[in-house]
C-alpha cells in the first residue's frame, strides 16, 4: 500500500474523474466553497494497492484537526476495489496515516460504507445515524395518511414553485430557521452563506410555497443536486409553524419528489432520521431505512486506552509469574 497526500485540488479530482468517481461532494467548486465559508482546509489523498487507486477521500482540516464542516453532508471517499480485504487493508492504511497526523478527527462516513471495523480497531469511536433514501425509478407510492395531508393542503390555495436562484428572503427565512433551532448568529450567516455559494454555482434549487391570495412565504426546502450520479440530498426544509395545519410540510417533500422524478433523478435521500418525530414523518415516504456512522478518534484518549491495555497486560504476566 501507498498513501498520496495532493496538494493540487485539481490533480485530486482529475483522478477520480478518470475512475468514474466524481460527484458534487468532491467537485472542486464544492470544495473551494466549503473551505471559504468555514476557514477550512482540504485534506486530500488517495490509497494506491499495486499502483491502483483504491481509496480517495477529501477531508477538512483546521489546524491539527480533521472536522465535519456541518451535520448535512456526507464526506466525499470514494472506494475503487471488488476486493473486501483489499478496500479494508487500505481503509487501515488511510486511518493509520490520519492518526498520526492530526490529534481530534470527526467525520461521517457515506452509507455505502458499512462495515467500520477497522475505525474500531484504530481506537475511533463510531454513531450511528439513519437517513431514508428514496428510489426514484419506482413509482412514487406514499402512506395514505400523507396522500390524504397532501389532498388537504390543496384546499389553502397554496402555489409551488420551483427555482434555481435564491432570493434575499429565502435566505432570511432559512437564516431565522437555524437561529430558533440553537445555532449562534456567526454559524448561522455562514450556512447561509454557504448556501448562496452553492446556489450560484448552481447545485441546489429551492421550493418554496407561498399562499396565492397574499404570497406569504410559509415553507421552503432546499434540494442539493448531484448531476453525476443523479441523486439529490434533502438540505433544507424550513415551514412556518402557524401553518403546519395547512399539511404544506408534507406537500412540499411531495412536490420535491415530482420535480426531481421528472427532472430524472434516480435517488432522493431525506438527510435524516434520528429522531423519532422526524423519523415517523418521513418514513411515511417509503423510502429505504438506511445508516451511517459519524465516527471519531481523540489521540489522547487512544493513548490512554493503549496505556490501560499495557499495564492490563503486564498486571496479567506478574500475577502468572507469582503464582
Amino acid at each position: 500500500m501507498k498513501v498520496v497526500i495532493y496538494d493540487d485540488l485539481d490533480e485530486w479530482c482529475a483522478i477520480t474523474q478518470s475512475l468514474g468517481r466524481q460527484s458534487v461532494l468532491n467537485s472542486s467548486k464544492f470544495i473551494k466553497i466549503n473551505c471559504e465559508t468555514f476557514n477550512l482546509k482540504p485534506f486530500l489523498s488517495i490509497i494506491f494497492n499495486d499502483k491502483v487507486p483504491i481509496l480517495g477521500s477529501i477531508l477538512y482540516q483546521k489546524a491539527n484537526q480533521i472536522i465535519q464542516p456541518n451535520e448535512y453532508f456526507y464526506t466525499a471517499i470514494w472506494l475503487n476495489s471488488k476486493s473486501d480485504l483489499i478496500i479494508q487493508e487500505g481503509i487501515l492504511y488511510w486511518i493509520s496515516l490520519l492518526t498520526q497526523k492530526f490529534n481530534r478527527i470527526e467525520f461521517n462516513l457515506p452509507p455505502n460504507i458499512k462495515d467500520i471495523r477497522a475505525f474500531y480497531w484504530s481506537g475511533f469511536k463510531a454513531d450511528v445515524y439513519y437517513t431514508y433514501i428514496s428510489d426514484l425509478s419506482q413509482d412514487l407510492n406514499f402512506n395514505s395518511k400523507v396522500n390524504n395531508i397532501i389532498n388537504k393542503s390543496k384546499k389553502y390555495d397554496i402555489k409551488f414553485e420551483a427555482n434555481n436562484s435564491i432570493s434575499e428572503e429565502i435566505l432570511q427565512y432559512h437564516y431565522k430557521s437555524f437561529i430558533s433551532l440553537g445555532y449562534s448568529s456567526i454559524y448561522s450567516e455562514k450556512m447561509v452563506e454557504f448556501i448562496a455559494k452553492l446556489f450560484d454555482v448552481n447545485f441546489c434549487y429551492s421550493m418554496n410555497a407561498k399562499y396565492t391570495v397574499n404570497d406569504e412565504l410559509i415553507c421552503s426546502s432546499i434540494i442539493l443536486l448531484d448531476d453525476s450520479s443523479l441523486i439529490a440530498n434533502n438540505f433544507l426544509v424550513t415551514s412556518n409553524k402557524t401553518s403546519y395545519h395547512t399539511g404544506v410540510h408534507s406537500a412540499i417533500y411531495a412536490e420535491n419528489y415530482y420535480y426531481l422524478k421528472s427532472h430524472g433523478y434516480l435517488s432522493f435521500d431525506l438527510c435524516g432520521a434520528n429522531t423519532k418525530g422526524i423519523s415517523n414523518f418521513k418514513r411515511q415516504f417509503k423510502g429505504e431505512l438506511t445508516p451511517f456512522y459519524r465516527v471519531k478518534f481523540n489521540s489522547w484518549r487512544w493513548k490512554a486506552v493503549l496505556t490501560k491495555r499495557k499495564f492490563d497486560s503486564f498486571v496479567k504476566t506478574l500475577r502468572k509469574k507469582m503464582k
